[in-house]
């Protein structure tokens, strides 16, 4: 896994390199050696710095560039600097590269490419109108343009923004920030790469990668049946949310994940719609009133005997009798409870204490308007701090919170990993519901962590990424990301 630093954190990693006698004057000129290596600059180059040491990056990398033989020239937005940045500025002074202070017109047309050394990772708040022009100015040349850290207008703790630097190439310094990957950092960037300048790494997040999914994934055995691999349980569907194919899209992501069995729990009035769409899963039909499950602790308990990891929630609605359902799942269910959609929406309108009654891991899977409801914290607030909600949240009912988003966030309370997996594709009805059967099937014969979790989620993005590419973003649906689960999981696997 590849670590992603707090703004915090950083803080804390360049202050033990003062201790150890690293100049901030060293610290730049590392900085710059690495955008100049990230990127085959050529031709004539504009660096646009603003009064930071992120301008200081900018005038060290502008003596490489020189050095290089590149044609540089220095655009301005103050003509105030910092100690070290100072330095280089007057570094560059005297080997004669020239400088402009920037305009509010001032165009980039004529360059090769454009290097963003205006704002470090300590912007937040909003942009100056000078500096959003500039900024517009050099989104509209159309010439790529390499972001030093971090795109400049771009949030480095939380990746929000109204206007930022949209990036060909983002080169982080050191390690990942926060801010690469949320809300809308992808967006507004085409390439992410970081390179190391010698700090000692302190991170408390981590960014999973493809090794780490082939860790979760337990080798298979001739001397096995389906048994080996773990009996799935969805519990939902409702006459209002029936969803059939949703449904058995579900329960199909579950075995094509790698599950044994995988059983489909839904009201007995939707037996006979959801069963033409089944082929290898089985059905097991639940009293109803009106279309909604009906509590039947015998039923309950005969329906929780030897499961390996239930999801529940999908299709559900809100029925009478859900609380006592979801209730009895919690306290008495051995397997891991996977909880989303619905079920996060009747666990809202329950005590969450209830969570820490638990036999078994519980895993909650809410998108950030349901973790609203669970939290009772504005979804505004939560997009503006996810991490730290998110990680308070799990440490204090002791669950396991996959929050979605454009990077997915999984955490326990004390660890933290994010998934970048996925793509625009998947805004699309019944993403949610594969990506619970996946991550159920996993659960079903893996160790249930976060890592699990995690991988889940990767394979689940990895998928529909895959379909994305041969159906397009507009075209695909949730069960083109199951269809690619096979190809993914082979490609990863070699088996």
């Amino acid at each position: 896994m590849k670590p992603i630093v707090t703004l915090e954190e950083m803080k804390e990693m360049e202050e033990e390199a003062k201790k150890r006698g690293i100049t901030e004057q060293e610290v730049m000129r590392r900085a710059a050696q690495v955008v100049l290596e990230s990127y085959p600059f050529q031709g004539n180059i504009a660096i646009v710095c603003g009064s930071g040491n992120n301008a200081g990056d900018g005038y060290a990398l502008a003596l490489l560039l020189t050095e290089k033989g590149c044609k540089v020239k220095l655009y301005l937005l103050s003509e105030s600097f910092s100690e070290a940045g100072k330095y280089y500025f007057g570094r560059c002074q005297e080997k004669g590269i020239t400088y402009e202070i920037c305009k509010s017109n001032t165009v980039f047309d004529s360059y090769d490419a454009i290097v963003d050394a205006i704002y470090g990772t300590g912007f937040h708040g909003k942009l100056p109108e000078f500096t959003k022009q500039v900024i517009q100015n050099m989104n509209l040349s159309e010439k790529p343009i390499i972001s030093i850290d971090i795109n400049s207008g771009l949030d480095a703790k939380n990746g929000l923004t109204d206007l930022c630097v949209q990036s060909t190439l983002t080169v982080a310094i050191e390690c990942y920030k926060e801010g690469h990957f949320l809300n809308q950092a992808k967006d507004n960037r085409k390439a992410l790469a970081f390179g190391s300048i010698g700090l000692k790494e302190k991170s408390s997040i981590y960014l999973m990668e493809e090794k780490d999914v082939v860790a979760v994934i337990p080798p298979r055995y001739e001397f096995s049946n389906k048994g080996t691999y773990g009996k799935s349980l969805l519990i939902g569907g409702s006459i209002p949310y029936s969803g059939a194919v949703k449904l058995a899209n579900l329960s199909l992501s579950c075995l094509k994940v790698g599950s044994g069995l995988s059983t489909l729990a839904v009201p007995e009035s939707l037996v006979y719609a959801v069963s033409p769409f089944l082929l290898e899963t089985t059905l097991y039909p639940l009293k109803e009133e009106q279309g909604m499950m009906k509590w039947d602790e015998k039923i309950f308990r005969q329906l929780l005997e030897k499961r390996t990891a239930i999801g529940i929630g999908m299709g559900w609605s809100q029925g009478k009798d859900y609380d006592e359902i979801l209730t009895f799942l919690i306290q008495e269910s051995e397997a891991p409870l996977i909880i989303d959609a619905d079920g996060l929406n009747v666990l809202a309108r329950m005590d969450p204490s209830l969570l820490k009654e638990a036999k078994a891991p519980i895993i909650l899977t809410p998108h950030p308007a349901e973790f609203s409801r669970l939290c009772q914290i504005p979804t505004e607030e939560i997009l503006e701090n996810p991490v730290e909600i998110a990680k308070s949240f799990a440490a204090k009912y002791r669950v396991i919170l996959l929050l979605k988003g454009s990077t997915t966030i999984i955490t326990d309370g004390i660890n933290t990993i994010f998934v970048e997996k996925g793509g625009k594709g998947m805004a699309t009805a019944g993403s949610g519901d594969v990506l619970t059967g996946i991550l159920t099937g996993l659960c079903s014969y893996c160790s249930v962590d976060i890592k699990t979790v995690s991988a889940a989620a990767y394979l689940n993005g990895l998928a529909g990424m895959e379909a994305e590419k041969r159906k397009g973003a507009i075209g695909m649906t949730a069960k083109d990301t199951i269809e690619s689960l096979p190809e993914v999981l082979h490609q990863l696997l070699g088996w």
